[in-house]
């Protein structure tokens, strides 16, 4: 009975010490990470900058003074203020999780550009954590611009040529003869169509979407009678100097004997 009573409470005694390496165990990992608020957004163009929540948990309470949040905007990173830019609220606490939730002002993604969210911190126990390495990677773009479309004259008249840029990403291209739309070829920004001899159309119209959804419609009124007119302008002036060089020439000398006989 006595040896019974003694490895009962041997038992009771190792009991605690036991629960308290398995938590220190479970806590090696340090934080984890709850972006599913962001997961309509994440990876997506958007028009406009919202808040963003993104949430922390972890077994033991983070230290205050080294929470950091970073951003990155097309390369450049800077670091946000706290209450400032974002708050920081301990928001759960039980025995066996600390949650903290982050909530960013959208005032930080007033600026057209390409965004990373950082998040780093560390626990009570010195468990550092980083939001990317647990794979909760935050990334979007914000394009609040219309694509720009910029008409060019080329010296063949027979061709149009467009340039049609985007800050961002440029998604979708439609180009109008009339109401017919028609084929183009592309090099970088440049969009060239051909126009057919025997059009009856005087307008172009072009429609320019990017991936955010801005929208840019323009249409070019008479762009096909303008280079119909140019073409009409070289057949009836460059012949004639083409066919006649010698009265060019004449010309030429005749003002010089009437200067020299003044």
């Amino acid at each position: 009975g006595e040896a019974d009573e003694e490895q009962g409470s041997e038992e009771e005694e190792n009991e605690p010490e036991t629960k308290k390496d398995s938590d220190k165990d479970a806590n090696k990992e340090g934080s984890v990470y709850d972006i599913s608020e962001l997961d309509d957004i994440n990876g997506q163009y958007l028009t406009e900058g919202r808040d963003l929540v993104i949430y922390e948990s972890n077994m033991d309470k983070l230290k205050e003074d080294l929470i950091k949040i970073t951003v990155s905007r097309n390369g450049e990173t800077f670091e946000l203020e706290r209450d400032a830019d974002y708050s920081c609220k301990l928001t759960k606490m039980t025995e066996k999780i600390k949650t903290y939730t982050y909530r960013i002002n959208k005032k930080v993604f007033d600026a057209d550009g390409s965004y990373r969210v950082f998040l780093t911190s560390e626990d009570e126990s010195g468990n550092a954590s980083f939001n990317e390495a647990k794979g909760a990677l935050i990334s979007f773009y914000i394009d609040s611009t219309e694509p720009l479309i910029i008409s060019y004259a080329t010296d063949d008249v027979s061709k149009g040529e467009l340039r049609i840029r985007d800050n961002i990403s440029l998604d979708n291209v439609e180009i109008y003869i009339g109401d017919e739309k028609i084929e183009y070829e592309t090099i970088g920004e440049i969009y060239s169509f051909d126009i057919p001899a025997d059009c009856k159309e005087t307008d172009v119209k072009v429609v320019a979407s990017d991936s955010a959804g801005n929208v840019s419609e323009r249409v070019l009124n008479d762009y096909i009678v303008t280079r119909a007119a140019k073409a009409r302008e070289k057949s009836t002036s460059l012949p004639l100097l083409a066919a006649a060089p010698g009265l060019v020439t004449a010309a030429v000398f005749a003002i010089r004997r009437f200067k020299k006989k003044g």
